[in-house]
């Protein structure tokens, strides 16, 4: 864009300020389902440099073994007694059984493949997810199902996942929780602040409305460019704390 074409914005907008408020709030209320999907479209095991020597031997690994090289989580079953047991047996097999319906499994261990401790308190396998080469977190959506399986478990018994997965599931909810919790925190936080700067109630309506409405539409951005490239669940928060700085202070 021209000087001359950023002149003539800029008239239009100083003549018709209503029409961009209008203009602003569509794009606003646009933005809001992309910034509210935006933690669906992390990605972390892409963030990976291609032709690297990591990535020859990740490629060499699959080609290989298959499955094997495919993220894992570990189901860990318990009890304060001795394990193995005929009904808690019977409730793992049918627990494991379950486990091959969710989607994005590759692979459940059998009964006889299960590792009891020297204890023998605990038993323990691996499960395998389906390779997700773009997109790790994919292979997290199946955590949440998994968990709910593994607390059907018989008075006794109790099952648990671990592992880089469930963990990575962990960490995704936790960076959203924190961001949210954040957002409300920040708002009646910086509300006050601006009160007592400008003297004034009204005043700090539009760094806020700057501030906030910078933000949803930066995530949403950010939104639209994780669909082709490969973000980390950081950049959302980072983008919030830069957007809100950022507004208010030009604002």
């Amino acid at each position: 864009m021209g000087p001359l074409s950023r002149t003539r914005l800029t008239q239009w907008i100083v003549h018709h300020p209503w029409h961009t408020i209008v203009i602003w709030f569509l794009i606003f209320i646009a933005a809001l389902p992309l910034t509210l999907n935006l933690s669906q479209q992390f990605k972390t095991d892409g963030l990976g440099v291609p032709g690297s020597p990591s990535q020859h031997v990740q490629n060499i690994v699959q080609h290989q073994f298959g499955t094997l090289a495919n993220s894992t989580a570990t189901v860990v079953f318990s009890s304060p007694g001795q394990v193995d047991q005929p009904q808690y047996h019977k409730a793992m097999a049918r627990i494991l059984a379950s486990m091959h319906k969710v989607p994005g499994i590759s692979r459940i261990p059998a009964m006889n493949q299960l590792i009891t401790s020297p204890d023998g308190h605990v038993m323990y396998g691996t499960i395998f997810f389906k390779q997700t080469t773009s997109n790790s977190l994919a292979a997290t959506k199946a955590v949440n199902p998994l968990r709910a399986l593994l607390k059907k478990t018989p008075p006794g018994l109790s099952g648990g996942l671990t592992g880089l997965v469930p963990l990575e599931r962990s960490f995704t909810a936790q960076v959203d929780k924190d961001l949210k919790e954040a957002e409300i925190w920040s708002f009646p936080l910086t509300l006050v602040a601006l009160v007592w700067i400008f003297r004034s109630v009204i005043a700090p309506i539009g760094p806020l409305a700057i501030g906030f409405g910078g933000i949803t539409v930066g995530l949403a951005w950010i939104d639209l460019i994780a669909r082709v490239m490969a973000i980390a669940p950081e950049v959302e928060d980072a983008a919030a704390m830069i957007g809100l700085g950022v507004g208010i202070d030009y604002a």
